[in-house]
């Protein structure tokens, strides 16, 4: 027969067994569900409005997209690395500006968006850790351009830059654009 102290201590340790239990299947449930709330990716479509995103900028300060509604706005993801400490320089966008930025200088008239955490490349579903064989963090390369109206009118994605389009393509498209209006 077991005695009153050592019945009391298994009771104990029980309960803390029991305790630890449920805090453990809690933070389970817990993280199963902030999984679950996590933005799922979503490429946009053209022809429907450009989901709204909030970035910080470069220049200081942040940028919605919602705030440039009545111009057509142009936004484009450089792949980023090729490789650790190397900058993609195989596309015909040689981004000019990545290099200045690392200078302290900035030449571009228009906002840069900082992306750091990836939040707007990842919920387009452009991020990459493993692409075409490269097993860096980086981007699928993508060009969309964003009529007045906040709709998605045209929308790049690809690896090969012999198809990647230029300035010239692209002011094209904003020609049309702004002759629908």
């Amino acid at each position: 027969m077991i005695n009153k102290k050592k019945a009391a201590i298994l009771v104990t340790v029980l309960v803390v067994l029991a305790v630890a239990a449920m805090i453990i299947l809690f933070k389970g449930q817990a993280g199963a569900q902030a999984q679950q709330a996590e933005v799922r990716p979503s490429p946009a479509v053209v022809g429907q409005p450009m989901p709204d995103f909030t970035l910080p900028l470069y220049q200081g300060g942040a940028l919605t997209l919602s705030s440039l509604r009545g111009k057509n706005v142009l936004i484009l993801f450089p792949r980023g690395y090729a490789a650790e400490n190397t900058w993609c320089t195989i596309c015909n966008y040689r981004y000019v500006e990545l290099a200045e930025l690392e200078k302290g200088t900035i030449l571009a008239p228009f906002p840069i968006l900082v992306d750091g955490e990836r939040t707007l490349s990842k919920s387009l579903d452009l991020f990459r850790t493993e692409w075409t064989g490269s097993k860096v963090d980086q981007n699928i390369p993508s060009v969309y351009i964003i009529d007045a109206n906040g709709v998605l009118q045209f929308k790049y994605l690809g690896q090969n830059t012999v198809d990647r389009p230029g300035y010239d393509y692209l002011f094209k498209v904003l020609e049309v654009i702004n002759g629908q209006e």
